[in-house]
């Protein structure tokens, strides 16, 4: 089967969320230009794709002829960012004060990413260590250090940073 130049997609997916599919394009298919079409501004979603290999990331808000810009110009030059996102990132960036040791979700081991997902059910923080095969102990710690990492308090704060970042995904499985 031929491979597309070029993909379009979303960050918020069923089955397989935005983020593990750019891993999946980008260890399969190199060369492949992916450009995230998504509603999602948090700063650290964007940064990770980027890092992750995408090509541009544009807004669904953004006005509709810079989709078929960032088409043109990824496949000219490779790459793309629509003046919203430069805008936001650079707004977020100038405004917000480091966090030390902390430079986006790429950083969040996959135990706190899986922490994070597991915190948006109704499962107890004990039952999250059985799933998990750890301690309750080793579980308040992973909760600790994340809500030091991200800058927040509670799990309800948690479970919103997972959906704002795409670690969540809105679609059931």
């Amino acid at each position: 089967a031929r491979v597309p130049d070029i993909v379009i997609m979303d960050i918020n997916m069923p089955l397989m969320n935005g983020f593990e599919t750019m891993k999946v394009l980008a260890s399969r298919y190199p060369a492949l230009k992916v450009i995230i079409f998504s509603l999602i501004m948090e700063e650290d979603t964007i940064i990770n794709m980027i890092s992750s290999g995408a090509s541009a990331y544009i807004t669904k808000n953004a006005d509709p002829s810079r989709l078929a810009d960032a088409v043109i110009t990824v496949q000219t030059k490779g790459y793309y960012l629509c003046d919203q996102v430069k805008k936001e990132y650079f707004r977020n960036y100038a405004r917000q004060k480091p966090k030390p040791g902390f430079t986006g979700k790429l950083y969040l081991s996959p135990k706190e990413l899986q922490l994070i997902r597991l915190a948006s059910t109704n499962l107890s923080y004990k039952e999250i260590a059985n799933q998990m095969g750890l301690q309750p102990k080793t579980i308040s710690n992973y909760r600790d250090r994340l809500f030091q990492k991200l800058d927040i308090k509670n799990r309800a704060a948690l479970v919103i940073y997972g959906f704002k970042n795409g670690i969540i995904n809105i679609f059931p499985e």
